[in-house]
């Protein structure tokens, strides 16, 4: 079925979602699904998502129950989390509050280093 391999690489979906402003304020969320072949010769999807995706999710999840297992990092992350949500509240150290959360998962997950974070987009 060449054909529906064809299909279903060039189907595209894209969802428009706005939040509520009560909880988000007045944002728009644009998400787009497009489907591709991990067996595709060109762009080798299937050994990026093996070598690279795989592995990172993995250590997503090690960082998750890392964190969870260790009072300190749980309580380190919890306090700096909440210190740098009171941007509306008058407090000057919002920046180095997330900089806190960022240096911990960094510490946990060092290839989100080399990410293209908004965190990144915004700080540098």
């Amino acid at each position: 079925n060449g054909s529906k391999d064809n299909d279903t690489r060039n189907m595209k979906l894209t969802k428009n979602a706005t939040n509520d402003k009560n909880q988000m304020g007045n944002n728009n969320i644009n998400i787009t699904i497009t489907r591709i072949s991990l067996h595709d010769p060109i762009h080798n999807h299937n050994h990026h998502w093996r070598a690279t995706l795989l592995p990172r999710i993995a250590s997503f999840v090690d960082a998750v129950y890392n964190v969870r297992r260790d009072d300190g990092k749980r309580y380190r992350l919890l306090m700096s989390l909440v210190q740098s949500q009171k941007q509306g509240e008058g407090n000057n150290d919002n920046v180095d509050d997330e900089e806190e959360c960022w240096k911990m998962l960094w510490e946990e997950c060092p290839w989100l280093l080399h990410c293209d974070t908004a965190y990144r987009k915004r700080r540098f």
